[in-house]
């Protein structure tokens, strides 16, 4: 799996991407505080930032990840090759909350823990 990063793509669409694949996770720009979906990557002394005005793409790279890939090793891949600080949240009791303490976990246990807290709490509210 992989999510296209180009200039001018919104970190709303890099979040639905990779909500896409993984349901109870979000990616959000720890940069921006509160991310605006408005906001647009764009390139400046070589690396990514946000800026509110789309531009053309005049370079497309990639992030690189699978079931395996631990929040740790996602995080640094936008660091490193995009200069873009970012977290990944995990879906709990309807908030989403930081995997800091769990980012040597895979996407895959991450999107898991949060799908079994969502169907615990399902469970629960149906017998009240």
């Amino acid at each position: 799996m992989e999510i296209k990063i180009e200039v001018g793509k919104t970190f709303g669409k890099v979040q639905e991407e990779f909500t896409q694949t993984f349901p109870f996770l979000k990616i959000d720009f720890a940069s921006t505080g509160i991310l605006s979906k408005e906001l647009c990557l764009t390139k400046e002394n070589g690396h990514y930032k946000e800026n509110g005005h789309n531009k053309v793409a005049d370079e497309i790279s990639f992030i690189g990840f699978n079931d395996n890939t631990t929040v740790k090793e996602i995080v640094y891949q936008f660091k490193e090759l995009f200069n873009l600080s970012v977290k990944v949240l995990r879906k709990s009791d309807g908030h989403w909350v930081e995997t800091i303490l769990t980012e040597n976990w895979t996407l895959a246990k991450q999107n898991l823990e949060g799908k079994n807290l969502a169907d615990f709490n399902f469970r629960n509210l149906k017998r009240d």
